[in-house]
């Protein structure tokens, strides 16, 4: 009896050993597919990454760049060329595939762990302040001023941006709404008009729900700010003005933990350029 139950454990135990090991062979599978995609430099950063997994738990940037001797642009560039928004990410992903190794990132340096975090936000907000358009901030100030009203349009991680923003716009005397029932924010881009303004955020900009809503909004010729990190996402090509907060994605499973902290930046920043005009 005993025997029966171990050998029954053991094959258990074989069966999940078989699928984590088709697990990690597909995502190496797929990050080899790109291998042509890279430059002599960047398939040396790819090499390294793939035949040293116990190595990256405990890596940022900087440590695999000067490891390798390459500038951290070029671990960058072999992380997007992957199909990555950056190392973090690609990071995330085969730890996330090697279940051991999972255990070793959990008990990683804190020091590592909390100045890769902090360097890579740091690294947002300056592209984020790099990429505004001060005409742009300029033409989002008026549409505030002249708004009747505002319908702020968030969802999942993005929406305690929403939140936020329609409360300072609030307290800033607009009449300003950010709504989080699916169904009343599908019937409130019916009701909009010239004379309203929908400010939309998004992390990705291509969230299905709130692009349906711009497309809606842009049929009634509701002037629409977007909030987003990729300029040439959906909702940036169906927005009348387009403000980018950079980001890198950060999932654990299903969780969007990617940082907010450049939108935030972004809704601050427009709100005291409208404040100082009150």
């Amino acid at each position: 009896m005993h025997e029966m139950v171990y050998s029954e454990v053991n094959d258990v135990k074989v069966k999940i050993l078989r699928g984590v090991k088709m697990e990690q062979n597909a995502l190496v599978g797929k990050l080899q597919k790109r291998r042509n995609d890279l430059s002599e430099l960047e398939k040396r950063v790819l090499d390294f990454i793939l035949n040293d997994y116990t190595s990256i738990a405990n890596m940022n940037i900087d440590d695999i760049a000067e490891k390798l001797f390459v500038s951290t642009a070029t671990v960058s560039r072999c992380s997007q060329k992957l199909g990555y928004q950056g190392y973090r990410e690609l990071k995330y992903a085969l730890l996330q595939n090697q279940p051991d190794l999972n255990k070793v990132h959990n008990v990683q340096s804190f020091d590592v762990e909390m100045n890769d975090f902090m360097n890579e936000n740091l690294v947002n907000l300056q592209n984020t302040m790099n990429e505004i358009n001060i005409q742009d901030i300029e033409k989002a100030v008026a549409f505030i001023r002249d708004a009747r009203v505002i319908e702020v349009i968030s969802v999942g991680a993005s929406l305690v941006n929403g939140i936020d923003l329609s409360r300072k716009l609030t307290f800033l005397g607009k009449v300003a709404h950010a709504r989080t029932d699916w169904d009343e924010l599908e019937a409130v881009t019916h009701n909009l008009d010239q004379e309203s303004l929908a400010i939309c955020v998004s992390s990705s900009g291509e969230t299905s729900h709130i692009v349906r809503y711009a497309q809606q909004l842009r049929d009634n010729q509701v002037p629409i700010i977007s909030i987003v990190s990729n300029r040439h996402s959906k909702l940036a090509q169906l927005s009348t003005i387009t403000l980018i907060a950079k980001t890198n994605s950060i999932y654990i499973g299903n969780v969007d933990l990617s940082s907010r902290h450049a939108a935030m930046f972004i809704i601050d920043f427009l709100l005291m350029m409208y404040g100082k005009q009150l």
